[in-house]
């Protein structure tokens, strides 16, 4: 198996406000997550990169078996707002722009 093919997870973790959220925004090349000077994000939230992705899309549920069997939809940052406080888990999937510069699918 080549490096590109390999799954690789990387823990974001910090204090409350320690730009968290800003940081994983940044990787994204959007301001799709929730940040704010508070305690903001309380959803386990994955991101995962798909080169191919038109669009980033969004799926949730309370547990992390669950997650696999919801539904993606279009993402965006009101409803990431919403969900992360009513759902544990969230999933993120899209083109991560400096992986899809780099040439990893």
């Amino acid at each position: 198996m080549s490096w590109e093919e390999q799954q690789f997870t990387i823990g974001i973790v910090g204090v409350m406000s320690a730009g968290k959220s800003t940081l994983l925004n940044a990787l994204l090349g959007r301001a799709l997550l929730p940040a704010r000077n508070l305690a903001t994000t309380a959803a386990a939230t994955y991101i995962r990169h798909d080169s191919d992705a038109a669009q980033f899309t969004v799926r949730a549920a309370c547990t992390r078996e669950a997650l696999e069997d919801a539904c993606f939809e279009p993402a965006d940052r009101a409803l990431l707002d919403a969900w992360n406080d009513a759902f544990p888990f969230i999933e993120i999937r899209g083109c991560l722009p400096f992986l899809r510069d780099a040439g990893i699918h």
